[in-house]
């Protein structure tokens, strides 16, 4: 093996590993933005589901007003 051999494996081997390090880096930021969407999504169904409900405190209120 000569020395003018060497530097063009690590460097081969170093530009692997950046790409490796860099795919994982933007794989991982885009599964932490989809959990995000999805929990705005969900919080989003549940408050308009919540949003139509009246509690038990304002029917009580309510029938109390017309009685």
């Amino acid at each position: 093996m000569t020395w003018e051999v060497i530097p063009t494996r690590l460097n081969a081997l170093g530009s692997v590993l950046f790409m490796t390090w860099a795919s994982s880096w933007f794989f991982a930021t885009a599964v932490l933005a989809w959990e995000d969407v999805v929990a705005r999504q969900i919080a989003d169904v549940e408050r308009q589901r919540n949003a139509g409900r009246l509690s038990v405190e304002d029917i009580r209120a309510l029938r109390r007003s017309r009685m």
